[in-house]
């Protein structure tokens, strides 16, 4: 059965010289695998992390891999392909959500999520250093891990595998320490005030946060593994 929908590129890798596996998110689907045959209409230009696409596809039951019939672009996004800074934060995103989402099935909040985030890289003109902190705090909420609210009185410790800040040192090593807990406090504070709050830490800080928000989605994405790209980021955002 042919369908049609919107997808966000995540990543491609080469089947032959002619063809691809491409994981996207759809609008109507979640996650899916297709079947790309490159030609002079369809080249590698049109999956690049996080390129919105109209697509035409083949969905067949019981088949974990569509075929791609039509795609085009449903959005350019100039800038993410010709800024490398902008470049290196798409594929951070794409690399974290391909590893942390895995439901196939259509979540329209997500997908906005997505498509809101990534329209909003294309067309900021001064990268905020703090992009990928935000996004990653973000996402959380759909993966059902979104961290509780910074309490007034300030607690020395956050645990991360529940998600909470406490002032008792939790039984088992996936915590932050006094320094770290009063950083990510004011980290999910400026989130929430969506940047009217205060809060530009150094490069070290930055790094450090990071890191933990990383480690935290670690301790509850089994499947995350090493993120990669977060070298690369690290480098460019310096």
């Amino acid at each position: 059965m042919l369908y049609t929908t919107r997808a966000i590129v995540l990543h491609y890798q080469k089947y032959n010289d002619k063809s691809l596996v491409v994981k996207a998110y759809s609008e109507t689907d979640g996650l899916n695998t297709f079947f790309v045959r490159l030609s002079g209409r369809i080249g590698l230009s049109y999956f690049q992390p996080l390129t919105l696409l109209n697509i035409v596809a083949y969905r067949k039951e019981n088949n974990t891999m569509q075929n791609l019939k039509e795609v085009s672009l449903a959005q350019p996004w100039h800038s993410i392909s010709s800024n490398i800074i902008k470049g290196s934060l798409a594929v951070f995103m794409a690399e974290v959500f391909i590893k942390s989402v895995k439901q196939q099935e259509q979540d329209i909040d997500l997908f906005k999520f997505l498509e809101t985030t990534t329209y909003n890289l294309e067309n900021t003109v001064d990268i905020p250093a703090m992009f990928p902190h935000a996004y990653l705090i973000g996402l959380s909420r759909f993966l059902g891990f979104f961290p509780t609210l910074p309490p007034e009185d300030a607690m020395p410790y956050f645990d991360l595998m529940v998600g909470e800040f406490t002032d008792i040192i939790p039984p088992h090593p996936h915590y932050t320490d006094s320094t770290e807990t009063a950083l990510l406090a004011q980290c999910i504070n400026w989130y929430l005030g969506e940047g009217k709050v205060h809060f530009h830490p150094d490069k070290a800080r930055r790094e450090l946060l990071l890191a933990r928000l990383i480690e935290y989605y670690r301790v509850h994405v089994e499947t995350l593994g090493t993120i990669k790209s977060h070298i690369i980021l690290k480098e460019v955002l310096a």
